[in-house]
């Protein structure tokens, strides 16, 4: 992820194929990282960017769309037994 100049300040931009000039963050695309990295205010000091506001529920759905999952699915093995 980095951060651009939006008309409105900061936002900060999913870089799907990692080509993006700038600096960047990594992020695990998981609402529960993308909720730590918000709550301990993160990512303004890791992208070098004043005045960074992220909005949780915008970041999550960048991660879920750039992942292209929702929700994760469970793996199931198939039944291997013998009958």
């Amino acid at each position: 992820m980095i951060a651009r100049c939006g008309p409105d300040g900061p936002v900060v931009v999913i870089d799907h194929r990692k080509n993006q000039p700038g600096r960047g963050a990594w992020l695990h695309p998981t609402a529960e990282c993308a909720s730590a990295a918000v709550r301990r205010k993160a990512l303004a000091p890791a992208l070098r960017v004043d005045g960074l506001t992220v909005d949780l529920t915008d970041l999550v759905g960048s991660l879920d769309s750039a992942t292209g999952t929702g929700q994760p699915e469970e793996q199931v093995a198939p039944d291997m037994s013998t009958p």
